[in-house]
């Protein structure tokens, strides 16, 4: 009627969504942690990503020690 709708699906692991945000983040604060924290359910599905930015160019160096050992340490 209309035409045909075409769908594109793509499957991507949260890793890469996370990586995709720290890209972002990296062209907009000084200082971003490497390593996103991914909390997941009871069935080991992904529910939220913990990302960590400081703004401050002086601070960030200090501020990511204290971000990377939270989520390294959990």
């Amino acid at each position: 009627m209309f035409g045909e709708l075409y769908q594109t699906e793509r499957c991507v692991v949260s890793e890469e969504i996370g990586e995709y945000f720290l890209e972002r983040m990296r062209t907009i604060f000084a200082g971003v942690s490497e390593k996103p924290l991914i909390l997941k359910n009871s069935k080991n599905s992904p529910l939220f990503m913990l990302c960590f930015a400081a703004g401050n160019k002086k601070g960030s160096v200090t501020a990511l020690k204290i971000a990377n050992s939270i989520i390294g340490s959990t």
